[in-house]
């Protein structure tokens, strides 16, 4: 074990020493020692509770033979710290909890974690740092929040009170009706209610395999997350006593390039925040796995768009999602769809691999060797179900012909659940309250012949032992009001798209299943802001008229510094009705919750030299989502001028954190990491 290092032989006494001072025995320095990494803090809903879990994980956890050692990450809430100088914090907070998942666990030595996270940065900076340490790691978030009611029955999430502030403000509702709104918006515990960046975050993570069915979906605080949490505790312990099972499940044989994809591609049929760009191009890079903004319009051109939830459509929300299916149904039904990739992967083996290589009818032997230069390579002949995992250092392709006699002897103590997670005998657990994550399935096949040309990479490993295809193979849609079938999507396309021009010539992302239909081509005024404040003052002041492009600029990565979020001002817009007659573009971003005609991650930023940073009053700024195409239309020799004359805006900084951050970080096209090197 890992942990053997601080907890094997003489000279190691001092330390087994204190760790006695913390309640271990002697039989407990031969278990393996699990970190819970935990992001508990009462600020936020979303994590108030998460101390409650932790316990619940701790317990399973000594129940199943390990040791757990429960650690905290910090916190911000965006909601709460939007509009004001505590939003600059946010997006930094990400590298910090990077780093202190990576200090624990590799100072202590830990052989295996589980995370607890649940809102906003926490989520990714968990993966980023997991993706350092490179242990068998779980994630179990807390869980979405129930949509909010209002007397006369309305729905309501976080979303609905920003919007609510421009509605009082312009006069459309009175302050009975605005503090009834605030008092409802959000009923309970758990990240807020709709496909905003948390919940965005949390269902990729079931995409990417590093996380159980239903951890994007299943509601906080009910006892079906509880069991989650449950199977998840035992699951790392099963991994951690078992020293091939900690190798075949280190987490960059999770998280690597076929899982980036697969984010992206269900990103695309959710229509997730323009947050989940940021940050998956953030955790590519630690995965080093080499992804740019231009593949993920390929991706976008291949994906229905088949499930729209709140801020995107108001009425629907994750509990919604969860009684239709859950992400597992959704990734099944985007299967289905398939693509030339397979083609373009035989005669290009550069090229993206989008398919399920446990069958091959046409081999002669039975058996077909697809390999692929991404990640894990996959060797099947009918009778396997489960494929070779291989070290990310190990490029050799190894044969296997017949499976695995522990996976199939039942009386063997490890056996497959329903779920297809490894479980110890007596630990098998009854799904039936929630039967989308329990469909009753053969896990062996001897052919599966259904999406094997699927713009999902299927043979991806996921954390409970099974590929991506074999987890989902059974999920079906329950409700196709909720999730639409490919055939009857909203769109053909993604509900994100990235766009370039002379405005953003390293790109700029569009949530577009958030975008009126009229306001999907569009040409306006420009109206400029050197900051967020200066903007929530000029559009409630009235200074934004229809017809006109608001600009928001100084407020990137390295401007702002810290990128912050702009739901204040886009809800603003909305809730004075301007949401289809006036677009905004920042270098700055939007919260999960932002809507309508809304372009952010503008690159390169103002700070830097960016386009953005020379636009005058009155420009006219042209919107093509049908291009793909954001253009300032102003003749280059004016642009010449204006650039001799131009000085960047140098906001004061007080902050020793936020100088260090905007002196080390990159734009929102390199994902907005720290550089490591100078």
């Amino acid at each position: 074990m890992r942990s053997d290092i601080v907890k094997k032989g003489h000279n190691r006494a001092p330390h087994r020493s204190l760790l006695r001072a913390t309640g271990l025995k002697d039989e407990d320095f031969s278990k393996p020692f699990i970190g819970v990494a935990n992001s508990y803090i009462d600020i936020i809903p979303g994590h108030f509770f998460l101390n409650k879990y932790a316990e619940i994980v701790k317990d399973e956890i000594r129940k199943a033979g390990g040791v757990p050692f429960e650690f905290n990450t910090i916190g911000v809430d965006d909601g709460i710290a939007m509009g004001h100088s505590g939003m600059l914090y946010s997006l930094p907070s990400r590298e910090l909890i990077a780093d202190c998942i990576e200090s624990v666990m590799n100072a202590h030595a830990l052989d295996a974690m589980i995370c607890l996270p649940n809102c906003d940065k926490i989520v990714p900076g968990m993966l980023m740092g997991a993706l350092r340490v490179n242990v068998p790691t779980i994630f179990v978030s807390g869980g979405p929040m129930k949509a909010g009611r209002l007397k006369d029955g309305t729905i309501l999430d976080l979303n609905s009170a920003f919007e609510a502030v421009g509605a009082y403000e312009s006069g459309k509702i009175d302050e009975k009706r605005l503090h009834e709104i605030e008092c409802q918006a959000c009923p309970s515990g758990g990240s807020c209610s709709g496909m905003f960046t948390a919940n965005s975050m949390n269902t990729l993570c079931e995409a990417m395999g590093v996380a159980l069915p239903g951890n994007g979906t299943i509601p906080a605080l009910t006892p079906e997350r509880e069991e989650l949490l449950r199977q998840g505790a035992r699951r790392i312990v099963e991994i951690a006593l078992d020293s091939s099972l900690s190798e075949k499940f280190r987490f960059r044989n999770i998280l690597n390039a076929k899982a980036v994809h697969n984010a992206f591609v269900v990103d695309m049929a959710m229509g997730g925040s323009t947050n989940t760009i940021l940050h998956m191009l953030a955790i590519a890079k630690e995965a080093e796995v080499d992804f740019n903004l231009e593949s993920i319009n390929n991706i976008a051109a291949n994906v229905a768009h088949i499930a729209k939830i709140a801020p995107a459509l108001s009425s629907v929300h994750m509990e919604d999602i969860n009684r239709a299916g859950g992400v597992s149904a959704v990734m099944n039904e985007i299967s289905k769809r398939g693509n030339s990739s397979l083609g373009n992967h035989l005669q290009n083996p550069s090229a993206p691999l989008h398919c399920d290589a446990r069958y091959s009818a046409s081999h002669s032997q039975g058996e077909t060797i697809l390999q692929s230069n991404t990640a894990n390579t996959r060797i099947v002949d009918s009778n396997i179900a489960e494929s070779q995992a291989k070290s990310s250092n190990d490029k050799k392709v190894t044969k296997s012909t017949q499976t695995d006699s522990a996976n199939l002897d039942p009386s063997n103590s490890k056996i497959l659940s329903e779920q297809g997670s490894y479980l110890s005998g007596n630990d098998r657990s009854d799904f039936s309250q929630f039967p989308h994550l329990s469909p009753k399935r053969s896990f062996f096949r001897k052919a599966e012949l259904q999406h094997k040309d699927s713009i999902l990479h299927l043979d991806a490993l996921t954390i409970t032992g099974e590929t991506l295809g074999q987890r989902i193979q059974n999920a079906n849609i329950t409700d196709s009001n909720i999730i639409r079938h490919n055939d009857n999507a909203y769109s053909q396309v993604g509900g994100l798209k990235i766009l370039f021009g002379n405005l953003c010539e390293q790109g700029a992302v569009l949530k577009v299943a958030a975008v009126a239909e009229s306001m999907k081509e569009f040409s306006g005024k420009a109206i400029c802001f050197n900051s967020q404040d200066e903007a929530i003052k000029g559009i409630a002041g009235g200074k934004v008229k229809a017809g006109s492009v608001v600009v928001i600029r100084y407020e990137g990565p390295k401007g702002g510094p810290g990128m912050q979020e702009m739901l204040s001002p886009t809800s603003l817009i909305m809730g004075m009705g301007l949401g289809e007659s006036v677009a905004l573009i920042t270098d700055g971003r939007f919260s999960g919750a932002t809507r309508g005609a809304c372009i952010g991650h503008i690159s390169p930023e103002a700070a830097e030299g960016g386009l953005i940073a020379l636009i005058e009053d009155g420009d006219e700024i042209e919107i093509s989502v049908s291009r793909g195409s954001l253009e300032l239309k102003v003749d280059s020799k004016t642009l010449e001028a204006r650039r001799a004359k131009w000085k960047p805006i140098k906001k004061e900084i007080t902050s020793k954190w936020l100088k260090r951050y905007a002196l080390l970080v990159s734009n929102a096209a390199n994902g907005a990491v720290l550089k490591t090197e100078l």
